[in-house]
């Protein structure tokens, strides 16, 4: 899969800005960073294909920091517990290794929760609102995030229009 003319010059121009990951987008790397073939075996990744954990590391190549909150990094590490037993140990190893990859950008809850999105999204969708106020690129597979973002004029690719373009 490659990056479409179009991305590429909305990712270079965010380039310095950093990257915003949500959960399910870091989820899709982790499992990825297992082996390609788990992504299709792990209910949680079963929507993704191999050729999407390849876009992912090279769009995550691109940006020299990738934002995420702690409620993100909760999400994900929630959803890894979900995990095969036989896996859960090695996801958590890689997980730890991406850790050192991160930058992670607390957000308090109460500010998160002070936006308009909290009460329709919830707080990792409005503290994701505020990592990308300083022009940080959110990238996203939820569309409901990414129409809200849209409104708001946050930068903002749905990954769903970047595996397809």
């Amino acid at each position: 899969m490659n990056i479409s003319e179009f991305h590429l010059r909305l990712f270079v121009r965010a380039r310095s800005h950093g990257l915003v990951l949500d959960a399910n987008l870091l989820l899709l790397v982790v499992v990825g960073g297992l082996g390609v073939e788990q992504i299709r075996r792990f209910k949680r990744t079963r929507k993704f294909e191999p050729d999407d954990f390849r876009l992912m590391s090279h769009v995550l190549n691109l940006f020299p920091r990738v934002l995420v909150s702690p409620n993100i990094l909760t999400e994900v590490s929630n959803l890894l517990g979900q995990i095969d037993a036989s896996f859960r140990r090695r996801a958590f190893e890689v997980f730890r290794g991406k850790l050192l990859e991160l930058d992670e950008v607390f957000v308090p809850s109460q500010t998160a929760s002070g936006n308009a999105l909290f009460t329709g999204l919830g707080l990792t969708d409005s503290g994701v609102f505020e990592l990308a106020r300083n022009s940080a690129m959110v990238l996203t597979d939820d569309l409901a995030l990414s129409v809200a973002l849209e409104r708001r004029r946050v930068n903002v690719v749905n990954y769903n229009h970047l595996r397809y373009s």
